[in-house]
């Protein structure tokens, strides 16, 4: 999956530090996407590394306004779901760390993209888990891990 990523990426930005950058993103996206699926948790350190990043290549690359945006976008509206969906359910709804997760896509994506990247996600994420529940590989109750869509909105969002 990272080489075919790769390969689309140079596609998209050929022999430029744009490359370098996307490379490095999606290298980023895997591990996280990975241990999600794993283990349940983003790991606090990586996402941190990747906001630190995401608003120093914004800063290069003139988006810096909309990384800003993005980010304080993605924490209001997946913090709000979390807790609106907390007190229906019952239940934590959306880990910290997606939320986490998802400031670190704004940084980088920007809002244009991060609005697309949420929405993929989420829809990419509901038709899993239903399909997952019609099948009965999971119960209604059970987790799915919610990083590997985000990732997959993200990449979608940069190649839409």
């Amino acid at each position: 999956m990272t080489s075919i990523l790769f390969c689309l990426g140079f596609y998209r930005y050929g022999y430029t530090p744009g490359f370098a950058l996307i490379i490095f993103f999606f290298s980023l996206l895997m591990v996280i996407s990975f241990i999600d699926l794993e283990h349940m948790v983003i790991p606090d350190a990586l996402v941190i590394f990747g906001i630190f990043t995401g608003i120093i290549n914004s800063l290069y690359n003139g988006y810096f306004e909309g990384s800003m945006i993005a980010i304080s976008f993605c924490f209001v509206l997946l913090y709000s779901i979390s807790f609106i969906a907390e007190r229906i359910f019952k239940k934590e709804a959306l880990g910290e760390g997606d939320i986490k997760f998802s400031i670190m896509l704004g940084a980088f994506l920007g809002i244009e993209r991060i609005v697309t990247a949420i929405f993929i996600a989420s829809i990419a994420g509901a038709i899993t888990g239903i399909t997952l529940i019609l099948l009965k590989r999971i119960k209604r109750e059970d987790y799915i891990p919610f990083g590997p869509f985000l990732s997959f909105g993200a990449v979608m969002a940069i190649f839409l």
